[in-house]
């Protein structure tokens, strides 16, 4: 999407430039983790060494003594034995300086000398005022202060702006789903960009109205994505048209339409072999066709589910994949060793996969089951995975 695009290229331009050494952010604290996301983007690429503390700030002197832990852990992990940061500074801000010098000197040096990136913004703050006071502290008045070389620090403002040294810059940012959604629709609409770019961007201008209920745009934008997908020959963009209408109906609560726009969107989806996609639709339906009492034909795609999760793989959509199957042979009146056949395969993949709270919502479809006269064999295998009454325990 532009937007992110062009937040990407101000953050890799802030990196770049010779005449700034601390960036404040400007924008929603809710909004940081995407700008997490970019930067981590860029350390991919990047010879420089990114250290990221979205911690919550509490305190001043806790935050910083988590930055200072965890420098101390990197030098003992790098060298050995290391001597404790001082903890004697006057002041957080101080020692928060001291810290950062400490990591920067771990650093190897040459004539491609790497940078050290720091991103000091918690997503949580309970004290706004002492996190901006302390972040201010790196700011000192003048010019780039010595103990600056080799730092790109990343700060979070939320408040009203300070006065800003000259090496000190200004990022804005709004990744907000109203700003999202009108650079989405401004990409699909520009005749400059190539026809595929254009679709892509109509396809998320669309998801962003499903998510946020406004369906009328999304219908219209889903109808024209699924003529881009018929021009371009994409059974990609086809299904996720198509999925996308039955997303609407299904939100609305209209089984039967949202059912018929699924079922159109599988032969696409398997043109496509685009497994993630077609997972997608096929757990829909198996979901509406068991609410709607069409327990066979729910059977068939909860087994389809699970096998596309394993593939791909999805443990917890393969693990309630098996629990649906199961309930559907349940309600269809199959024997007992069919379904808790299920219920203990959903468990073992639950258990396997380290999902407790799914292992919770199984345990007591197990341990009903063993009242219905299982083979032994069976009852047995549910008896070893339920752990004697403790709870689903791993092998």
């Amino acid at each position: 999407m532009r937007l992110l695009q062009e937040l990407r290229g101000e953050l890799a331009g802030f990196l770049g430039d010779p005449e700034h050494g601390v960036c404040v952010l400007r924008g929603a604290r809710e909004q940081l983790p995407f700008v997490y996301r970019l930067l981590h983007g860029s350390e991919a690429s990047s010879t420089d060494v990114f250290l990221s503390f979205p911690h919550p700030f509490t305190t001043a002197e806790a935050y910083v003594e988590v930055i200072t832990e965890r420098i101390e852990a990197s030098e003992r992990a790098a060298h050995g034995a290391a001597p404790a940061l001082a903890r004697d500074c006057p002041g957080a801000a101080a020692q928060l300086k001291s810290a950062l010098e400490r990591a920067r000197e771990l650093l190897p040096r040459g004539r491609d000398t790497p940078r050290l990136v720091v991103i000091l913004c918690p997503l949580e703050v309970v004290d706004e005022r002492a996190y901006t006071e302390l972040v201010r502290g790196l700011s000192d008045p003048g010019g780039v202060p010595p103990w600056f070389r080799r730092l790109r620090i990343f700060v979070h403002a939320a408040g009203e702006p300070w006065p800003l040294p000259r090496f000190v810059r200004t990022l804005h940012f709004d990744l907000s789903s109203a700003a999202l959604a009108k650079s989405a629709a401004m990409e699909a609409e520009d005749p400059s960009l190539p026809r595929q770019q254009r679709a892509q961007a109509l396809l998320e201008a669309a998801m962003l109205d499903v998510g946020h209920r406004r369906f009328e745009p999304a219908q219209r934008r889903l109808d024209a994505l699924y003529g881009e997908a018929q021009a371009l020959k994409s059974p990609v963009l086809a299904a996720l048209a198509l999925s996308g209408l039955g997303d609407i109906e299904r939100i609305e609560k209209r089984s039967a339409p949202a059912i018929e726009w699924y079922e159109r969107a599988l032969v696409p989806a398997s043109d496509a072999e685009a497994p993630i996609v077609l997972l997608m639709i096929t757990r829909h339906l198996a979901d509406l066709y068991f609410a709607m009492g069409r327990v066979v034909d729910a059977e068939v795609f909860f087994d389809g589910a699970q096998q596309l999760a394993r593939m791909i793989p999805e443990p917890e959509t393969q693990a309630t994949s098996l629990l649906g199957r199961g309930l559907a042979q349940q309600r269809r009146g199959a024997a007992p060793e069919v379904w808790a056949a299920s219920f203990l395969a959903a468990a073992e993949v639950a258990r396997d996969n380290d999902r407790d709270q799914l292992v919770a919502e199984l345990r007591p479809h197990l341990q009903a089951s063993r009242n219905h006269g299982l083979p032994a064999a069976l009852r047995r295998s549910i008896d070893a995975v339920l752990g004697g009454g403790h709870g689903l325990e791993r092998r």
